[in-house]
């Protein structure tokens, strides 16, 4: 139930750019946390060359699922402004 302190907005347009920065930021965080993964088995399993292969797993992960992050972000921002002006907004309850 609503007090009279809390105000109910609908939010029926976002902006893609910073929805699909949003997104870039945390699938590449992430991409490092599955590096590191790769790097820690890599090293365990193969040795030398696993190990190799796990610090460019660091290195290009964060980077490959920032990039998808980023562009899946700006799709679906894109699709929820098209959703969002046919069938109405998310509802937020700010207070």
């Amino acid at each position: 139930m609503l007090s009279m302190a809390q105000k109910i907005l609908v939010l029926k347009h976002v902006d893609e750019l910073s929805v699909a920065k949003i997104y870039a930021v945390i699938t590449a965080i992430f991409g490092f946390i599955i590096g590191l993964f790769a790097a820690f088995v890599g090293s365990i399993s193969a040795g030398f060359l696993g190990a190799a292969i796990g610090v460019a797993a660091i290195i290009v992960f964060p980077i490959m699922f920032g990039v998808m992050g980023f562009i899946i972000g700006i799709v679906g921002a894109f699709l929820y402004n098209i959703v969002a002006e046919r069938v109405g907004g998310v509802r937020v309850v700010l207070g």
